[in-house]
């Protein structure tokens, strides 16, 4: 009798070993994911930096980029969208641009789905 309980509550510490094991494996994996997405946001906003100010307005958005080609985001897409609003400060009439960008992998509601999203707010304002 003591055998068998001995060996129930070994079989039991063994699955919990197991159950924590994969677990802190999946946790490791979705932390990495939520990184990679992170640094999608990031590229998808500098790129909006880039065209917004360049261009002078928020016209030049493609909407989403595909991370086809790149090592390390592929699969992951970056969904970036620009507000511009004119302002006017003593004789100066300028444009703030507030472009928000959401890197993001897979679909929401799947097990792998992670999403991180940034925002960022900027003019050629004169000094």
């Amino acid at each position: 009798m003591t055998a068998i309980f001995v060996l129930v509550v070994l079989a039991a510490i063994g699955a919990y070993a197991l159950t924590v094991g994969s677990v802190q494996r999946e946790t490791t994996a979705l932390s990495m994911q939520g990184g990679r997405a992170y640094h999608a946001a990031r590229s998808g906003l500098q790129w909006g930096l880039y065209r917004a100010l360049a261009d002078g307005d928020c016209g030049a958005f493609p909407g989403t980029i595909q991370y086809s080609g790149a090592p390390g985001l592929q699969g992951f897409r970056a969904t970036v969208t620009c507000r511009a609003s004119a302002h006017r400060e003593r004789s100066t009439t300028f444009n703030v641009y507030v472009i928000t960008a959401v890197g993001e992998h897979g679909g929401f509601g799947d097990r792998d789905y992670v999403r991180r999203e940034l925002t960022v707010t900027a003019s050629q304002a004169p000094p």
